[in-house]
């Protein structure tokens, strides 16, 4: 049946063809739409769509969390409208275009103060931002669907929260993660301090701010007055991978003192810390009780959890402690809800077969098709061990529940065999301890407890399946050793490793799920995960995806600057929702 020629107020489009081709933009499931909801899709949301009861029919609805987005087509809906009338008038029966259009706009702003009237959040996207960058629409709408989610239960439990912009100091910024999440919120940046010159130019460009540098030699009484301080201040002294010497590291030991000073000069309402977890076992656990009774004898009351993003929905995994405080009590302030979310996926921030993407060596692919093949070489009912792979302990008798085997004696190790099954007899006693594993070679009377156990588990694995090991062994020599180490992270999964995210770490070959990315810690660039199926490392912006900063319109040029910088930021989105039910949301500017 032919389509009717559409009028409006009695005028007449110019011609039956470009009615029809214009009016073809205002179907349901058109181009833009279908890319949005594949994105949002693969981000881990569930909606409904079409929604024909509500007013101006919404192309996406979240019910939960109140939520309602359209995807307006750039002609249909007026974008830019002035430089479209100009356009229009140029052409035949500009009469009926500018009615329809104009009746559009003020249809869409009619149906969109009725919505939020009923209490929802609306969200109007265009046809053209969508196409060019549909992963960025849909984290702007996953930020909103989180950000209402939070507010509901706010609201719930704290009643109706007032309105007020506040000022904050971002110290240690790095990239900027908690200015991200803040300015979120409404709130307004004062004073921003980062030691690295690289980052802090970096942040003047991204935020306009001028950065002051090592914030030892910054005068407390020169920091503006604010209300929230923020700091992620460096982890060195207190991670398992760095010093580990705390408030004695020459270095970064005095900085927690610095935060403290600040503290003590302005006196804000609120601050938001934010480190490694290994703070609270540092020292025994003794600095992390001194650091709780520093900060309560400056007046906070404080809150502390360890938080990981792909715990509250985000699809990244680094573990971080968050401390949170107030100089008033905190009845109802709460931590952001962790649950398990089986539909987290990182595809949605992946960029499909990018070009400049770095490919795997030719050394690195060669390694992942020996583990492959020692994968193939498993019957699929013999369930492959949870517990980290250390090839070294294939054919290893070296002493280790009781001694290490420096405390052994070397001169009595001649007896047993080393790494890979080496015999260490006839090998000089200068040179024995070069025949074993790395991590086996310390002058420490006695292995830690987890040590032992991950020894004693790698050899019964190979005694097990000793025959199928002996076969496969030869071809993993040839490799350093953290090649030489195997972590399986994905349990019941296809064994393949080329549909899979993979790392290479000082730990050893890790496998993952694409559910969630590997920690981003501060990495080199052979650290950076790797996507099995395109057979590439990670690019920067897909890292910065994932950290939930892809707002940023400017990273460091160099891949290494990059890659370390994002492993050391926070989640943007997860110190948001953190930060939403600590402090007063401001004035939000609305994009």
């Amino acid at each position: 049946m032919a389509r009717k020629t559409p009028c409006f107020n009695g005028l007449s489009p110019a011609s039956k063809k470009s009615s029809l081709a214009k009016s073809r933009n205002t179907r349901r499931d058109t181009q833009h739409e279908v890319m949005l909801r594949r994105e949002l899709w693969r981000a881990g949301l569930r909606f409904r769509k079409n929604v024909e009861s509500m007013p101006g029919k919404p192309d996406i609805l979240f019910p939960s969390a109140k939520v309602i987005v359209f995807c307006d087509g750039d002609f249909w809906h007026g974008r830019n409208w002035p430089a479209l009338k100009r356009k229009l008038a140029a052409g035949s029966n500009a009469g009926y275009w500018h009615a329809k259009i104009d009746a559009n706009i003020q249809r869409d702003r009619r149906h969109s103060t009725a919505l939020q009237r009923l209490g929802w959040t609306v969200i109007r996207l265009w046809e053209s931002d969508i196409k060019r960058d549909p992963f960025a629409a849909a984290a702007g709408v996953r930020q909103k669907v989180r950000a209402a989610s939070q507010a509901q239960q706010n609201h719930n439990r704290n009643g109706t929260p007032q309105s007020k912009t506040l000022r904050f100091i971002d110290l240690f910024a790095g990239l900027g993660g908690f200015h991200l999440a803040l300015s979120k919120l409404g709130h307004k940046c004062v004073f921003a301090s980062e030691l690295n010159s690289s980052l802090r130019k970096l942040y003047g460009r991204n935020f306009g701010i001028d950065a002051a540098g090592d914030i030892r030699e910054v005068q407390p009484s020169d920091v503006p007055a604010h209300d929230i301080l923020c700091a992620g201040f460096p982890c060195q002294p207190f991670s398992k991978a760095g010093s580990q010497r705390g408030f004695d590291c020459p270095k970064w030991g005095d900085l927690f003192e610095r935060v403290l000073q600040i503290l003590r000069h302005h006196r804000p309402e609120y601050l938001i810390l934010e480190n490694v977890p290994n703070v609270q076992w540092h020292g025994g656990g003794i600095t992390w009780v001194l650091m709780q009774r520093m900060l309560r004898e400056e007046g906070y009351h404080i809150h502390s959890r360890r938080l990981s993003p792909h715990r509250c929905g985000i699809p990244q995994i680094p573990e971080r402690l968050f401390i949170v405080g107030s100089r008033s009590e905190l009845p109802n302030f709460f931590w952001p809800e962790e649950k398990s979310d089986k539909s987290l996926s990182i595809l949605s921030a992946l960029s499909r077969k990018p070009s400049g993407a770095r490919k795997l060596s030719q050394r690195a692919a060669k390694c992942l098709e020996v583990w492959q093949d020692f994968l193939n070489r498993f019957p699929k009912s013999v369930e492959l061990p949870s517990f980290p792979i250390w090839s070294m302990e294939f054919g290893a008798t070296y002493p280790y529940e009781d001694r290490t085997p420096y405390a052994h004696g070397l001169k009595n190790l001649h007896k047993f065999r080393g790494s890979h099954g080496i015999e260490l007899k006839g090998i000089p006693k200068k040179n024995i301890l070069d025949y074993l594993p790395s991590y086996a070679r310390n002058k420490d009377r006695k292995f830690p407890d987890w040590k032992i156990q991950f020894i004693r588990q790698n050899r019964e694995f190979y005694a097990a399946h000793r025959e199928m090991i002996d076969k496969w062994l030869p071809q993993i020599l040839e490799f350093p050793s953290s090649f030489q180490k195997f972590e399986w992270n994905c349990k019941g999964a296809k064994r393949d490793l080329w549909k899979l995210v993979i790392q290479f770490r000082a730990s050893g070959v890790r496998v993952k799920r694409p559910t969630t990315a590997p920690s981003l810690v501060a990495m080199t660039t052979t650290q950076v995960p790797i996507i099995g199926w395109e057979k590439r490392y990670m690019m920067p912006v897909e890292c910065a995806r994932l950290q939930s900063m892809h707002e940023l319109k400017h990273l460091p040029e160099a891949a290494g600057p990059a890659f370390e910088a994002l492993g050391n930021a926070v989640n943007v989105d997860l110190v948001e929702l953190i930060a939403r039910a600590l402090v007063p949301v401001g004035k939000v500017k609305l994009k």
